[in-house]
């Protein structure tokens, strides 16, 4: 469903009444901002005390506290200012989460990157590859999956 293209009357009993909640990937700043513009955003914290959130890429990267991961020049040097400047995430929490480790559809995701931002971005970060996910239950952090993953500045 795309609450951006539906008014709220029509989006919210819906989500009211379903047991996941899946966040697609995609542009994040897009995203995060209809989720705010929505409404949904501040409707999430109560909704997934009885529900599950999912998310892969984009739906992922918005759940942390900020999106200086998808913002930061260093990863997407060429890129023009953002039409969404706010980089403020859904902030579940307290650390920083980026998909993509290794793709070569992201060239720039690549270990030694990574540990170049980690000296900048003090929050702990999860890098994760395309087979990895992250499950979340009650604050409780697991890796699951096949594929790589790596956390930088886990002890601060």
């Amino acid at each position: 469903m795309d609450i951006s293209a539906l008014p709220r009357e029509l989006w919210q009993p819906r989500i009211e009444t379903t047991d996941v909640l899946f966040f697609s990937g995609g542009d994040t700043f897009y995203l995060l901002h209809w989720l705010k513009k929505s409404g949904l955003a501040e409707l999430l914290p109560e909704l997934l005390k009885t529900r599950v959130y999912a998310g892969i890429s984009a739906g992922s990267m918005a759940t942390g506290k900020s999106l200086a991961l998808r913002n930061h020049v260093k990863l997407y040097p060429d890129e023009a200012p953002m039409k969404y400047p706010d980089d403020e995430g859904l902030g579940f929490f307290n650390f920083h989460f980026r998909p993509h480790l290794n793709s070569p559809d992201f060239p720039k995701v690549r270990r030694e990157v990574m540990e170049e931002l980690a000296k900048e971005i003090k929050e702990p970060i999860y890098a994760l590859d395309d087979q990895s996910a992250l499950k979340i239950v009650d604050g409780k952090i697991e890796v699951v999956g096949e594929g790589e993953c790596l956390i930088l500045n886990k002890g601060s």
